[in-house]
């Protein structure tokens, strides 16, 4: 039972044929997998960047009612001092 070489051209050819389609799904799938890992990275950044934006909007409210507390006492201060020192 010798094979002749037309079968063995036969097999090689058939071989070649069942390779590209394994390479293509593999291409494929890797480019899946970067495209998923591209658009995960993507909505992580969109979650932080909401979440900080959140954050320094709380900063700044907390920011500004100090401001106006130190400005209202400051000027309690100064007034009563004005005041204190128009009576003497």
């Amino acid at each position: 039972m010798n094979a002749s070489p037309n079968d063995s051209d036969r097999y090689l050819l058939r071989l070649n044929g069942m390779k590209r389609p394994v390479t293509t799904l593999i291409i494929f799938a890797t480019a899946f997998v970067c495209l998923l890992i591209l658009v995960l990275a993507g909505a992580f950044i969109s979650v932080s960047r909401t979440a900080q934006l959140g954050d320094a909007e709380v900063a700044n409210t907390n920011i500004a009612r100090m401001i106006a507390v130190q400005m209202e006492s400051t000027l309690k201060t100064a007034s009563g001092s004005f005041f204190q020192g128009a009576a003497v």
